[in-house]
């Protein structure tokens, strides 16, 4: 249950919520690690923090993956952002019991957007590619590896040793599988294929295209609804990019990105990318847009792989891009 391309009031979120026997809201947001972060609100306080937000230190958003504040100027113990709840977001989330979620935009204490919140910024860009007529559609393809608990100096171990793209394991998991992909299409997101992928124990999950803000907000969704399921069924999962350091195969998320028309035009295509008489079918606008990528790639990879982990994974022969091309 999703108020996805819905804008609700309270009222309606209220009922919904009623409904659902919900007790528990979760306020999420995404942190600079790539982490989510929450703070739980008790449904009859929700009317109240849709207006005023929730506190949090503004050294949250200074924490590392090991939940160790760094050195950042201005993100220091005293003062905070307030979280506000956009309602569009709300879900009842369908792992846990008497819960839903909101993700939360952060503001200063003035009201107005927070410089550091990730969720802001990609809404500031996609206003700014509006002023264009034009919009970007995002698919996203998510790996990740199921583990047990095991023995020895490393705690976990691949859940299964599969074939590559077989069955085996697809059977071994049907459990949870069956579990998981319910989750998600009760949270509106449409799975389009499942499949065995290289590394022991490894899954991969494609989603269609959707709007930016919404494929963003659907990437913390799949993690959070991934990482409970598993848990149920006794497994962990790992979105690591290099969950096994020794092993061959990592964990990638790989992003399909296309420009299309706000609006319907008589004198050019939606899809802004597409050309018919054009080489490989790519459009003057896609080819510009690839070379804006490949001029910025350095700058990206200091943010897209903004984990040491992650350069466990970026070298030559391992099924990842380890060069600009």
């Amino acid at each position: 249950m999703t108020m996805k391309n819905h804008t609700p009031d309270i009222q309606e979120i209220m009922l919904l919520a009623k409904r659902a026997q919900v007790r528990l809201v979760r306020v999420l947001y995404c942190d600079n690690a790539g982490l989510m972060r929450t703070k739980a609100v008790w449904i009859e306080e929700l009317p109240t923090r849709m207006h005023s937000g929730i506190g949090f230190p503004l050294a949250q958003q200074a924490l590392t993956a090991f939940d160790i504040p760094t050195q950042v100027e201005g993100l220091g113990p005293v003062g905070e952002f307030r979280l506000v709840p956009d309602p569009s977001t709300f879900v009842v989330l369908p792992y846990v019991e008497e819960s839903a979620c909101l993700f939360g935009e952060m503001y200063t204490l003035e009201g107005v957007p927070w410089a550091a919140c990730p969720r802001a910024f990609l809404r500031r860009m996609r206003a700014r590619l509006a002023e264009h007529g034009l919009e970007t559609q995002v698919g996203t393809e998510h790996e990740f590896v199921l583990a047990r608990p095991g023995e020895g100096a490393f705690p976990y171990q691949p859940a299964d040793f599969a074939p590559l793209f077989g069955t085996a394991a697809l059977d071994e998991h049907d459990g949870f599988l069956a579990a998981w992909l319910t989750a998600l299409s009760k949270q509106e997101m449409t799975p389009r294929l499942v499949q065995s992928e290289y590394g022991p124990g490894q899954i991969e999950i494609s989603l269609a295209p959707t709007d930016t803000l919404q494929a963003a907000d659907n990437i913390c969704l799949v993690r959070e609804t991934t990482r409970a399921v598993a848990m149920r069924h006794g497994l962990i999962a790992s979105f690591a990019p290099k969950p096994y350091v020794e092993r061959f195969a990592g964990n990638g998320l790989h992003l399909h990105l296309s420009l299309w028309d706000l609006e319907e035009s008589e004198d050019r295509p939606r899809n802004r990318f597409y050309d018919a008489q054009a080489p490989g079918l790519l459009g003057d606008l896609a080819r510009h847009f690839i070379g804006g990528l490949l001029a910025h790639l350095p700058a990206l990879v200091t943010l897209l792989c903004a984990s040491v982990n992650s350069y466990e994974r970026l070298q030559p022969g391992h099924w990842s891009a380890a060069y600009r091309c």
